[in-house]
């Protein structure tokens, strides 16, 4: 450019290079001489001379917490409260901008409590409860998501809720055109009339300003660094600040392509207007060490002591802040592996003992096979051979078996949120069982919590075998246990008719279904569990061709759980069997005689001449009779009358 106004500018300081390298004229006098065209170029207050940019060492530290290009097609993150409307006036061919006609127009910010709630509320009480998705709205129509907390604070939202935080960095930049003058800046709590007011802009321009003057043109323009590490200055600058474009007059003006972005260490300041301390330059031995300490900052640490820092070798996400080492005790006290019911059986097709006998893993007794039993179970400290033994002895884990791992080393960031007491130490999460009427499988599962303690293992487990067992006191005998039957019990019936037949027997408590059948699959292929007696009559279990029988316990491939009932009057009726007579096969186990067991029957009791003395004799009428109560025979019968 030629022009008769062009004149001479020194400026002093610097070196020869920079002047040369920036277009100037280094005079003799070691000085630099610009030539500067004054009129088209930009001004600045004397304070304002040797104001440079610095960026810090974690200046680099930045992110966008928040942008609009105008290409959504909607204004939702502005309060409708602003003279905005959007335009086809554009930057880029095709594009939109925001047409602005009044003096102020603020980002959206939102609360319960003031704003309405359009979406979400299913109890309609105003509030948006934990894990409820809400839309709140403003009286204009402009709106926001929240998703509701468990705690009795209000929930907000907006597109810088939950953004802002004090003591951070902020610069705006955006385009803009049109009339008037226009200043950014943060206002405090939702931008409520009376709130602290914090302006971006240039405070160095002459003069000093914070407003920026648009031109008919395009102009990309750049705000702050607006530092708010001033904790006194900045006391309320928190996550419901809103960003808010002033102006004054009667603007008229396009804006488009609004980024905040959140910086650290980006600072504007006079050029050597500070002083640094000289330890910032010496070693900690005290040897002179140009920047030695240059990075160094105060941190806060997550128990919140002070710790002074430089020179990070190595570098975490944020995620991880406060990630320590710990051991997974898996709850026990044991250090080592454990292993709860494991099960020791005899190998197959070998040669059943005739007593107890005990079970041994390499070469040490584990637990002790009870005369009858074909396995026993076991706890172990450690870890188990593998593979799992299979001679001389059975080594399996069975469902009713727990393997609980040694300690293990794991890394955890510990936020305090998450923690528990130690009297809640494995707490677990598990599924209460419903089952079917026989039990045979589960039909629903409902939510429980369990203390699961490896400590306590040895008085809380069980086995399958023992499943739904319980205690049974008596008021003579003391106390039994058998499994509690539930619902699964039978009735006894003289008469039932079932297609034009009766019957008589056990029939399943409540019903006229026989206690005993097998349930046939339906037309879907489910076993409902009804009785059908058109196709499942021919199924049931009769004793007779009329009565309906019940198996018991002992009768292993066709018990399945179901209990006869009885009325108290028969408390403590028992059945004696006389195996040896079978009533012409009608009884192939033996004639069952049934008794009320207590002192009436008793030898005591009886007349001398009605006593046996511990002797049977056909001949004079003393029968050997089992005890079905009894589970372990004691005499056999038929070796017996031989002697």
């Amino acid at each position: 450019m030629i022009s008769d106004s062009c004149a001479p500018y020194r400026k002093e300081g610097g070196t020869q290079d920079d002047c040369t390298d920036s277009g100037g004229f280094w005079t003799g006098g070691g000085s630099c001489r610009y030539f500067v065209l004054a009129e088209g170029s930009n001004a600045c207050s004397e304070a304002a001379a040797g104001c440079r940019a610095y960026t810090g060492a974690s200046g680099r530290n930045a992110s966008t917490i928040f942008t609009d290009t105008i290409e959504d097609g909607a204004l939702n993150e502005y309060a409708s409260a602003s003279p905005t409307t959007i335009s086809n006036e554009s930057v880029a061919a095709g594009g939109h901008s925001m047409r602005v006609t009044g003096t102020n127009f603020d980002t959206l910010s939102l609360v319960e409590g003031t704003a309405t709630i359009t979406d979400g509320d299913t109890d309609s009480n105003g509030q948006c409860d934990a894990g409820e998705l809400c839309t709140l709205k403003d009286t204009g129509g402009s709106n926001c998501q929240v998703v509701g907390t468990d705690t009795d604070d209000f929930d907000d939202c907006g597109p810088l809720v939950g953004s802002l935080v004090q003591g951070k960095t902020y610069i705006l930049e955006f385009w803009a055109k049109g009339v008037g003058t226009v200043t950014p800046q943060f206002v405090a709590d939702r931008g409520t009339s009376g709130s602290d007011v914090w302006n971006l802009g240039d405070a160095f321009a002459t003069p000093p300003t914070h407003a920026v003057t648009l031109t008919g043109g395009w102009q990309l323009y750049s705000v702050g660094p607006l530092n708010t590490s001033d904790a006194t200055l900045f006391a309320d600058f928190d996550d419901t600040t809103i960003l808010r474009f002033s102006a004054t007059g009667s603007p008229d003006y396009f804006i488009d392509n609004i980024v905040l972005k959140e910086t650290e260490e980006n600072l504007a300041l006079t050029k050597d207007s500070w002083v640094t301390p000289s330890t910032c330059d010496l070693s900690p031995t005290g040897t002179p060490s140009p920047q030695h300490y240059l990075g160094c900052q105060a941190y806060t640490d997550g128990s919140g002591s002070a710790q002074n820092l430089y020179q990070f070798t190595r570098l975490c996400s944020e995620e991880v802040i406060g990630c320590s080492a710990y051991f997974d005790t898996q709850n026990s006290e044991s250090t080592f592996g454990q292993v709860f019911n494991a099960t020791c059986s005899r190998p197959l097709g070998g040669p059943a003992p005739t007593g107890a006998q005990d079970c041994t893993m390499d070469g040490e007794t584990v637990c002790t096979i009870a005369t009858g039993r074909s396995s026993c179970h076991f706890d172990f400290d450690g870890a188990l051979p593998t593979p799992l033994p299979t001679t001389p002895f059975a080594i399996s884990l069975g469902p009713e078996a727990r393997v609980v791992s040694g300690d293990s080393d794991v890394f955890l960031v510990n936020k305090g949120d998450t923690s528990c007491g130690a009297v809640s130490a494995g707490c677990t999460e598990v599924g209460l069982p419903t089952f079917n009427q026989n039990k045979s499988a589960v039909t629903e599962f409902e939510t429980t919590y369990l203390l699961d303690d490896p400590d306590r293992y040895t008085a809380t487990l069980c086995d399958t075998e023992g499943l739904f067992c319980e205690a049974w006191s008596t008021k003579s005998d003391g106390t039994f246990y058998f499994k509690d039957p539930d619902d699964q019990t039978c009735d006894f019936k003289p008469s039932v008719t079932i297609n034009g037949q009766n019957y008589s027997g056990w029939f399943r408590s409540g019903t006229n279904d026989p206690c005993y059948y097998d349930d046939l699959p339906d037309a879907d292929e489910d076993l409902n569990g009804v009785f059908d007696s058109a196709t499942e009559l021919s199924t049931a279990y009769l004793v007779s061709g009329i009565e309906f029988g019940i198996w018991r316990n002992g009768d292993a491939d066709d018990y399945q759980g179901w209990l006869a009932t009885c009325p108290n009057r028969y408390d403590r009726c028992s059945e004696f069997v006389d195996p040896m007579d079978t009533t012409g096969g009608l009884y192939p186990n033996g004639t069952p005689y049934v008794y009320i067991k207590n002192q009436k029957i008793e030898e005591s009791e009886q007349s001398s001449s009605e006593r046996c003395n511990g002797q049977v004799n056909l001949n004079e009428g003393c029968a050997l009779f089992f005890d079905a109560v009894q589970p372990e025979l004691l005499w056999n019968a038929s070796a017996s009358y031989i002697v």
